[in-house]
């Protein structure tokens, strides 16, 4: 099952020992029993995310500091460095960037072609 964090990035520690953080707007697989269990320890702090609405490349491989390559509007292939991540309620999920001449654009993760973390 994937979850995120709503708001302020959550540590949980699995049974198996391992912790793992969970950000806003950066659905991470957990098993479906500890993540069961988070969801109903912290219902106000984390989420489950509709696995279906998630495009591929957005699953647990954009972060902050992500350097991706996206298609234009135009079709031309464009590059940026993700600044943050934002998540719609209807599970659209952007990738704010800033471009490689420094402007900053928002990029809807359909789009995004390749990621170099």
């Amino acid at each position: 099952m994937q979850l995120e964090a709503t708001g302020q990035p959550i540590r949980y520690r699995l049974k198996t020992g391992e912790e793992v953080t969970l950000r806003p707007g950066v659905p991470m697989e957990l098993p479906d029993q500890a993540a069961t269990r988070l969801l109903q320890k912290a219902p106000d702090k984390v989420r489950r995310v509709n696995d279906a609405a998630i495009p591929a490349t957005c699953v647990t491989t954009l972060h902050a500091g992500s350097r991706i390559t996206w298609e234009g509007a135009d079709g031309n292939e464009r590059r940026g460095t993700i600044d943050f991540l934002h998540c719609e309620a209807d599970g659209t999920r952007w990738a704010f960037c800033t471009g490689l001449g420094g402007s900053w654009t928002a990029v809807n993760c359909k789009f995004v072609r390749a990621v170099q973390a």
